[in-house]
């Protein structure tokens, strides 16, 4: 057999894993304590991949920088493997892809195969390498640590920048209605601006003050409350038609919250060892830019009605604030109910 590792510009990690399906199920029986009976049929095999597969991933152990790859599997191709008019074949096989997200900035990684009884090739191909590298592998046995190839910081920012983006479009869709519910009270730069620095400058702290470690909120108090806000500041753009000086500073506690659930998300990212900082800052820098392109498509969308401050209020803002206030307030009961659930 021969396992292949490709490696992804952006750390993701796929392996193919060729497997002999009948000397894996008679494997299983032995552990189970059973002796294995007469070979099992191409059909019951087939049945059985999918347990097959699960038993590969728990056999796999791929660490890097000594700290295990979580893996899950995404395909066990069986192809014509099982196909009974096929007698050239010495065992049905089957090849199963699972894939892992490694740590940004890793430095080397290990592979370890539990199912492997004799020596194999190991495969793996690294981004902006022209060939692959191959390692023989005893048996077992975990491998030396492999030197990965170091990611240019330019494309280590550009990374970043990127993740940071998306987080906000398209993924953050509570962020992106909380920025809109702040359009919503004052579409007038100055007032705006008030409000949204006093968000990003709350947000920014609260990610940074969360990533170095001097905070920990965790994720399940921390969602609620982000559902909570985005319910609250829209309700007020309905009973308080202009900016109030209050407003500022609900934005700014608001802001703190918000913070807190971009550190979650750069939490399960990882922050690239030796130049966290810089990570942090261009993350953040695309978060910025996503929550700037909400603003300008909400500015071009209101272009296109009158400019009559009451007939604006009565059929776009108290409208689509009610909208968002009840899908906070929904968000507010299902996140609260799963802190209950655990």
């Amino acid at each position: 057999m021969r396992v292949e590792i490709e490696i992804a510009a952006d750390g993701t990690a796929t392996m193919a894993v060729p497997v002999d399906l009948l000397a894996l199920s008679r494997l299983r029986e032995i552990d189970a304590g059973r002796i294995p009976a007469a070979d099992p049929s191409p059909a019951v095999l087939r049945a059985d991949a999918d347990i097959h597969a699960r038993s590969v991933q728990d056999a796999i152990e791929l660490r890097s920088d000594g700290t295990p790859v979580s893996l899950r599997v995404v395909a066990a191709d069986r192809g014509g493997a099982f196909s009974e008019d096929r007698q050239d074949m010495p065992a049905p096989l089957a090849v199963v892809t699972l894939t892992g997200r490694l740590p940004m900035r890793a430095r080397t990684i290990t592979w370890r195969y539990g199912l492997a009884l004799g020596t194999y090739p190991l495969r793996m191909q690294q981004p902006g390498a022209g060939m692959p590298q191959v390692f023989w592998v005893v048996g077992a046995g975990r491998t030396e640590p492999i030197a990965l190839r170091q990611m240019p910081t330019r494309t280590l920012v550009r990374q970043y920048v990127w993740l940071g983006l998306v987080h906000i479009v398209p993924r953050g869709v509570d962020h992106i209605l909380f920025v809109l519910s702040l359009f919503l009270l004052a579409p007038a730069w100055r007032s705006l601006l008030a409000q949204v620095s006093a968000f990003t400058l709350a947000h920014t702290a609260t990610l940074g003050a969360t990533m170095v470690g001097w905070i920990d909120l965790p994720p399940l108090v921390v969602e609620p409350l982000i559902a909570l806000s985005i319910a609250w500041v829209a309700l007020e753009n309905v009973w308080r038609p202009t900016l109030s000086r209050t407003r500022i500073g609900i934005v700014f506690l608001f802001g703190l919250l918000h913070g807190a659930g971009f550190a979650g998300v750069l939490s399960e990212l990882g922050l690239p060892a030796g130049v966290r900082m810089l990570a942090l800052f261009a993350f953040d820098v695309g978060a910025e830019a996503g929550q700037a392109l909400v603003l300008l498509a909400a500015l071009a969308c209101s272009a296109a009605f009158p400019r009559r401050p009451h007939v604006y209020r009565a059929w776009v803002v108290v409208p689509a604030s009610l909208a968002i206030a009840l899908t906070g307030l929904c968000w507010t009961v299902t996140r609260v109910l799963a802190l209950s659930a655990g």
